[in-house]
């Protein structure tokens, strides 16, 4: 893997940037991928995108607080950002030191643990950040093979790309753990008497991720009152 040191990374990043005015800028080779695992694979006739937004929208690249303009998408099926440059685009090289901001959420590449306990390194989008808890989640695109029918009588199935939304937790400065929206599942992750209470008293069902950010708060301010 690339290591990168900050001061080198910033200088050629903002030598690349400083006309913010241009909407398509091009980046340092060293910063760029030329093709992206797995997106050859995909078929011309498939429902759906690999793209949380198919349009490229004005972003920007976090490095070291060096806040830098771009124009990016989000493919949600390999876990990449594209760029758009002035004679087409690229795809941003996977680097820890940069930080992005897009549709006006903060990404960062981390490493976290997935559903079965496997440590991985990807991009989550911050919901919450806190020095006690951190709250993350992470928009997945599934890509499902089409079916041809079995007979006259049945009709084909094309290949298709499937949304799903996966949250995770982490506790002062652990890993971020994938968890299910399920308050099983969440009052066996704090496994706190306190917080079980909360979620009884306030009858959070956590149907949606509202009630993971308000358990959240309640989480970080009981930690700071008994500060």
């Amino acid at each position: 893997m690339i290591r990168f040191k900050p001061l080198f990374l910033i200088a050629f990043l903002f030598s690349v940037f400083t006309s913010v005015n241009s909407q398509n800028l091009d980046l340092p080779t060293a910063y760029i991928r030329n093709s992206n695992s797995g997106k050859n694979k995909i078929p011309a006739n498939v429902k759906g995108s690999p793209f949380i937004n198919e349009n490229f929208t004005s972003s920007q690249l976090i490095v070291n607080n060096k806040k830098i303009k771009a124009q990016l998408r989000y493919d949600a099926y390999t876990d990449a950002f594209e760029v758009k440059q002035s004679n087409g685009s690229v795809y941003l090289s996977k680097n820890p030191q940069i930080s992005i901001n897009y549709l006006n959420n903060n990404y960062y590449l981390i490493e976290y643990y997935n559903d079965s306990g496997i440590l991985k390194m990807g991009y989550l989008q911050s919901m919450v950040e806190n020095e006690d808890i951190k709250v993350y989640k992470r928009d997945v695109k599934i890509f499902e093979e089409g079916e041809e029918a079995i007979n006259s009588y049945a009709v084909d199935k094309p290949a298709k790309f499937e949304e799903e939304v996966r949250y995770y937790l982490a506790l002062n400065s652990d890993n971020p753990k994938e968890i299910r929206l399920k308050r099983r599942d969440i009052i066996r992750f704090f496994d706190n008497k306190k917080v079980k209470n909360f979620i009884k008293d306030e009858k959070l069902k956590f149907k949606d991720e509202n009630d993971l950010i308000e358990l959240a708060d309640y989480y970080n301010k009981m930690h700071n009152n008994e500060k």
